[in-house]
């Protein structure tokens, strides 16, 4: 049927970089927060331009290498956390 739910296209072109949106913001703001098993009191910080920085430098690192836009190897999998291929840690 013309017009159906089933037909309807939702920005048709459009693109998505959780990566762009998540790392947005105010770079003196605290994007990751952690604390080391042996030290469980002390708690560290990471800034959001502290991360972003890393997170331009991993992506450098990867179109260096022969990565491309689109060949992700990641799936979200909450509302806020990627699972990937990479190492979660903050060092």
């Amino acid at each position: 049927m013309p017009g159906s739910a089933e037909e309807a296209q939702w920005l048709p072109g459009a693109r998505f970089n959780i990566a762009e949106s998540a790392l947005r913001g105010d770079d003196s703001r605290p994007a990751v927060l952690w604390a080391d098993e042996a030290a469980p009191a002390t708690v560290r910080t990471l800034s959001l331009g502290q991360l972003r920085r890393q997170a331009l430098a991993v992506a450098a690192s990867l179109r260096a290498s022969g990565y491309t836009s689109g060949g992700c190897s990641c799936r979200i999998t909450s509302r806020i956390g990627l699972d990937s291929l990479l190492p979660l840690t903050a060092k």
